[in-house]
């Protein structure tokens, strides 16, 4: 965990320093995003390799389910809150 973050600041710091080369900058997007398609593709081959895979969906569906619902219900429950009110004041 220390070396991770050691790292992060590391390239903080030289990215401080090479700030506005336009070159660098698309190399260093196009390298990021290769090695996030590289992550995804080594996760989803982790997680088809899970003896208990199928035993596990089930569960991870329901649970799925029940949050998305809890999500979006607060999320119009916040708009509408957050819209009266604004209504209230004009």
């Amino acid at each position: 965990m220390l070396i991770t973050l050691a790292l992060m600041v590391v390239g903080i710091f030289i990215g401080r320093f090479l700030r506005g080369r336009e070159q660098l900058n698309k190399t260093v997007s196009f390298l990021l995003m290769l090695s996030v398609c590289i992550l995804l593709f080594i996760m989803g081959i982790r997680v088809a390799l899970n003896p208990n895979l199928k035993n596990a969906f089930s569960s991870v569906g329901v649970i799925s389910l029940i949050l998305f619902f809890f999500a979006t219900a607060c999320s119009i429950l916040a708009v509408y809150f957050f819209t009266k009110t604004k209504q209230k004041t004009k």
